[in-house]
């Protein structure tokens, strides 16, 4: 708490108010900015200042930024608040007592059901372990700031984390989404390769009766060296019930194309792909049945 205070008054009596300053230069430190070039800035600098400071010397703290209670209208409950009332300041954590409000900017206060400073001062004090002092002297030069007390501070459950607010968790989440999104991604493209691979029409007749092959072999029913590609037919034909006259169709269009050397007329085509639309599914299911049972 008194460390707290003693950055507070700092800025209070060492800094000046003023709504109208330009801003930092480009890639300048806002913070190092106003305390050693601008040394004039509104509530934002200030209260931005107090929490840079504050956590420079292990005390957590943070921005808040909201409204002031405004201007009551007269002869109504009621308070008009406008653009102007927008006002930044400090809250400083305390263990058993959460984030309490400072108020580093010149001429202002917090408006609020707050306790009187120094009753606000023993309280908290009183139920804080070897609290020390920051005196004005901390200040005299800003490169041994960070030297001014060294003990550790009391954090809230959660460590240094909890002591800056409630972690977002979207920002939390978006990791796991990310890793999700690419794991989809993946799959999708095996699978698109998959069914490119082995389950994709194709005007082919060897890779027709290649990919049956292939689909019946996994179901335990593909061809062997002894039989003719007729005789493996007849075989898959009682494996696959109903499906005779598909997997005929292949076998045939394959032998004609194979043995006869006449290639695949355009209604040869349409009827292999017909098949193999009909049948490659009833293929697909049998080979699963067989490998999970």
């Amino acid at each position: 708490y008194d460390k707290a205070k003693a950055v507070e008054r700092f800025l209070q009596n060492n800094y000046d108010y003023n709504l109208r300053v330009d801003p930092p230069p480009y890639n300048a430190d806002g913070v190092e900015h106003f305390l050693f070039t601008l040394k004039e800035g509104y509530s934002e600098y200030f209260a931005s200042t107090m929490s840079v400071m504050l956590r420079t010397v292990d005390v957590p703290a943070r921005l808040a930024v909201g409204y002031t209670t405004g201007t009551r209208v007269e002869g109504r409950d009621v308070f008009a608040v406008t653009d102007s009332n927008n006002h930044a300041w400090v809250e400083v954590y305390f263990p058993n007592f959460g984030w309490i409000p400072f108020e580093p900017t010149p001429g202002e206060s917090l408006s609020g059901a707050y306790q009187p400073d120094s009753e606000r001062r023993s309280l908290l004090t009183g139920n804080l372990t070897d609290a020390s002092v920051l005196d004005d002297g901390c200040f005299d030069d800003f490169d041994d700031f960070e030297d001014c007390g060294d003990e550790e501070p009391t954090l809230p459950v959660g460590g240094a984390a909890a002591g800056r607010g409630q972690t977002n968790p979207v920002l939390e989440l978006w990791p796991w989404a990310l890793l999700a999104l690419g794991a989809a991604v993946v799959l999708y493209g095996l699978a698109r390769l998959l069914w490119n691979r082995f389950m994709a029409v194709s005007t082919s007749t060897r890779i027709m009766f290649n990919r049956l092959s292939t689909l019946a072999t996994l179901a335990a029913a593909g061809p062997v060296e002894f039989q003719t590609p007729y005789q493996f037919g007849r075989r898959l034909e009682e494996v696959l019930p109903g499906q005779g006259q598909s997997v005929s169709v292949i076998v045939g269009a394959y032998v004609r194309t194979r043995y006869g050397k006449n290639p695949p007329t355009a209604s040869d085509r349409r009827m292999m792909s017909l098949a193999w639309r009909s049948v490659r599914l009833r293929m697909l299911w049998a080979a699963v049945k067989r490998r999970t049972t």
